[in-house]
């Protein structure tokens, strides 16, 4: 896969992980990513697994972001 194909696959996957992160309802970010995959020329279904894995993940990092940051809290930043 060429540089720009990559770039491009990139910027689909960072829009379908934006519309699944979104606070919209669940069938509305499902068309979306519809919608992107079509205008792409992508395989929906297969998009829609890679971007459940990335949500997946993503949320996997920020819970540990959390345990790690209660376990280790900054001292420059006040606490509110």
């Amino acid at each position: 896969m060429g540089k720009a194909a990559k770039f491009i696959f990139g910027a689909i996957i960072g829009a379908v992980a934006t519309a699944l992160l979104t606070p919209v309802s669940g069938k509305r970010a499902r068309e979306q990513a519809s919608k992107i995959a079509k205008k792409a020329g992508l395989d929906s279904k297969k998009l829609s697994s890679v971007a459940d894995f990335v949500v997946k993940k993503g949320r996997e990092f920020l819970d540990e972001a959390k345990i790690q940051g209660k376990k280790n809290p900054r001292k420059d930043i006040p606490k509110k």
